[in-house]
């Protein structure tokens, strides 16, 4: 006790009266009870609680604060009190005056008479409602927050200052496959690909170096990998490194759309050139005895050019299909309801280079026979068929039966050398036989895939 408390307590009256005081400004409720739980005392704090007043709470049971359901609480209380110990900061549930429920934390402790027996019970009760609601508050928020990290659509993790991976969420996990005991407590290098570009990042971190779309690769359980960007930084707490706070999206199937892309454009500018090296092959071979005639032999070819394109339209297909090529230059020469042509063979895809040159060249058979041969009769036919001899090597049969009669040519016609020319250029060659019936043309192709 100080000196000065001392000398203002002069008297145990004067001591009561100190006591007295501290009780009744207390923001606390404190209620006094004897062993049967009467109720002896109530102080202000206790009427602003429970809102009572001590005329109408002393000399009632304590029970009367106490939801019937809890009344069991009460009989434990005393039990303990009566052993001489003390409750502390026991949170539970009473009833104000107007039939509301707050939730308060209790301390108890047994009250003793000069002999030192226990006659009997101090309560103090602290209202926790309000805090409690605010620590509700907290809680909810904290479990939204984490389970908005547990399920956002981008890997989040936590790297300690010695490399090691302390947290990681859903997402990070089921990207790339592992539990969180295959992926949390060992070592963040243990997961990338590129050795050299993890001790970057750690470098860099470490000098407190915020990371904006730092290109990684990462390894997968199932041994892929994923083509990621991370964004990083460090927790600091003073100088002192706590953990990163890492964000990992997977951006593989962008980088395999750009690759394609990128593969797409290379392919555009190869056909680009073999069109030009084409048409300009084309102009350089075309004659006639006109102008109006070269235009219109020009014309013609290119067309054909234009046709085989269309069937490059499709990404996916990977090349021009023989059949169609064949078709789109018979088709035109459909009589009524007949088809003057025959088509037998597999199916065989076609590079840009080959199938431009086919397409020309099956342009020439086609009008060469339109003027001379099977296709100027009602009558004639032309069958087309084709096969595989070696590995690679395709063997296409170009046959016209029912035609006009046929004389072998005195001189090379422009036609053929076109062909000739054209397929020469590719690695292929062309046979042609001049039967009384038809003509017979075999063209055989290198590099061709099934």
């Amino acid at each position: 006790m100080t000196t000065a408390l001392k000398s203002f307590i002069s008297s145990d009256a004067d001591l009561s009266t100190l006591l007295a005081s501290i009780v009744e400004s207390s923001d606390d409720a404190i209620i006094s009870k004897d062993l049967n739980g009467i109720v002896s005392s109530w102080n202000k704090a206790a009427e602003r609680i429970f809102g009572y007043t001590a005329e109408e709470a002393i000399g009632r049971h304590i029970t009367f604060l106490i939801p019937a359901e809890r009344h069991p609480e009460e009989s434990g209380i005393i039990d303990a009190i009566r052993r001489g110990e003390h409750i502390d900061h026991y949170e539970t549930v009473r009833r104000r005056k107007d039939g509301t429920e707050i939730d308060v934390s209790l301390t108890v402790s047994p009250i003793r008479n000069a002999s030192g027996h226990v006659v009997g019970a101090s309560k103090i009760a602290r209202d926790v409602t309000e805090q409690k609601r605010a620590l509700e508050i907290v809680r909810k928020a904290d479990k939204e927050l984490r389970d908005f990290v547990e399920n956002a659509n981008v890997g989040m993790h936590w790297v300690g200052p010695d490399g090691i991976i302390i947290w990681a969420n859903r997402s990070e996990l089921e990207m790339l496959g592992y539990s969180a005991d295959e992926y949390i407590g060992h070592h963040i290098a243990d997961f990338h690909a590129d050795r050299p570009v993890i001790e970057d990042i750690l470098r860099r971190l470490t000098e407190r170096e915020t990371l904006v779309n730092y290109g990684a690769r990462l390894l997968c359980k199932d041994g892929s990998t994923r083509d990621v960007t991370i964004n990083s930084s460090v927790y600091w707490e003073g100088d002192k490194f706590i953990h990163t706070r890492c964000f990992t999206r997977d951006v593989s199937e962008r980088r395999a759309f750009e690759q394609r892309i990128q593969l797409l454009g290379r392919e555009a500018e190869h056909r680009a050139k073999n069109v030009l090296a084409t048409v300009q092959a084309i102009v350089h071979l075309t004659q006639a005895d006109s102008a109006d005639a070269v235009k219109k032999a020009i014309a013609g070819r290119i067309r054909a050019l234009a046709n085989v394109h269309a069937l490059f339209a499709n990404p996916q297909s990977g090349g021009a299909e023989l059949r169609a090529l064949v078709e789109q230059e018979l088709l035109p020469y459909y009589k009524g309801n007949s088809k003057p042509f025959e088509t037998h063979g597999p199916k065989v895809l076609l590079k840009s280079d080959i199938a431009q040159t086919m397409a020309v060249a099956l342009h020439e058979l086609a009008t060469n026979a339109a003027k001379y041969g099977a296709l100027s009769t009602t009558t004639g036919c032309v069958r087309v068929e084709w096969s595989f001899v070696a590995d690679e090597v395709l063997l296409l049969r170009w046959t016209e039966t029912c035609g006009p009669p046929v004389q072998p040519p005195t001189r090379t016609g422009f036609g053929t050398r076109v062909i000739e020319n054209m397929i020469g250029q590719i690695g292929g060659m062309m046979r042609s036989h001049w039967r009384p019936d038809g003509l017979a043309c075999e063209i055989v192709l290198t590099g061709v895939g099934g």
